[in-house]
């Protein structure tokens, strides 16, 4: 064999291995990249089917939320607050599916959700149990009003019938006779005993222990504040309390609590009225003169002041004087 055909052999054998290493090469890479796509296939089918998943599971969730809406409005925020966190773990389980990476986490987290789901439909349950035993409570309670209802009612008529009775045996004169006399018991301004002559005298205490009329503010140690009741016969008789304000010309009322002052309610306002002191006296529907002093807590001031004296919650006579 020639020279030159040795060396289109050993050429020939070069390039068949280098083809051959090429068409290996080649082959190993093709296969390499045949796997890596069947691995981001299989990938990309989990992926779409955790997603259709966990769609599948919300929508699903959804609906049995909302089969349990009602008239209820307690029941219909639990079922919008749980419909809103729901929708929270959805999301967070999407934004993990898209990851890819955590798909492991995802998926525990959809077991997550239904878990979650199960125990908003116990708590759904649960309410609507409550409700439905609230509603039967109030039902039987309605009906026990309703028979007590009738009840009053009869009552109300086997009295009226035995009011109409008793009213039937009586003269007109007895009937005249109670409606008097329940009216007088009922207005009790009727019975207020009026006051008359109030009289107030501006006394200066001597060091003797006398008395002596004064004028001047400065000169008073005391007022002595008299007055006389007049004749009520619809008053029944037996001892009548009589409050007294002395008002200062400052309209405040003379008061101070150890001396017996302190506040009584108007019967014509319902108003708390603050008195200087309370007269009591014993009244048999006739005239009677009652006074009460009062001694200076501090010096009494120049000016024009007002009497008042209340009876039964009434103003019963009132009457001013001045200090010079």
């Amino acid at each position: 064999m020639s020279t030159n055909q040795n060396r289109l052999k050993t050429i020939f054998i070069v390039v068949t291995a280098v083809l051959l290493g090429v068409i290996g090469f080649l082959l190993i890479n093709s296969s390499q990249k045949s796997n890596q796509i069947d691995q981001q296939s299989v990938q990309l089918d989990e992926v779409e089917k955790l997603q259709l998943d966990l769609e599948k599971q919300y929508y699903e969730a959804l609906s049995e939320l909302e089969q349990q809406r009602g008239t209820n409005d307690e029941l219909n925020s639990m079922i919008e607050a749980q419909k809103s966190e729901l929708k929270q773990q959805k999301d967070q389980i999407s934004q993990l599916i898209v990851s890819r990476n955590e798909l492991g986490r995802a998926r525990e987290q959809m077991k997550q959700m239904k878990a979650n789901s199960d125990k908003y439909m116990t708590e759904i349950e649960d309410l609507k149990a409550k409700n439905e035993e609230l509603f039967a409570q109030n039902e039987n309670l309605t009906t026990q009003n309703s028979q007590l209802s009738q009840d009053i009612e009869k009552e109300r008529i086997e009295k009226d019938e035995i009011a109409s009775a008793r009213a039937a045996l009586m003269s007109d004169k007895e009937k005249l006779e109670m409606n008097n006399k329940d009216l007088s018991k009922k207005v009790s301004k009727a019975s207020m005993v009026p006051v008359f002559k109030i009289k107030v005298d501006p006394l200066e205490i001597k060091k003797s222990g006398k008395e002596g009329k004064v004028s001047k503010a400065e000169n008073t140690d005391r007022l002595r504040v008299c007055f006389s009741t007049g004749e009520n016969k619809l008053t029944e008789p037996g001892y009548e309390r009589f409050y007294v304000r002395i008002i200062s010309p400052t309209g405040e009322t003379l008061a101070v609590e150890s001396m017996g002052s302190g506040n009584f309610n108007s019967t014509e306002n319902n108003e708390q009225i603050r008195y200087t002191q309370i007269k009591e006296i014993e009244y048999n529907n006739d005239a009677v003169e009652a006074c009460l002093n009062w001694d200076k807590e501090n010096a009494f001031t120049k000016g024009d002041y007002k009497v008042e004296v209340y009876n039964k919650g009434y103003l019963a006579g009132a009457t001013t004087f001045k200090l010079k």
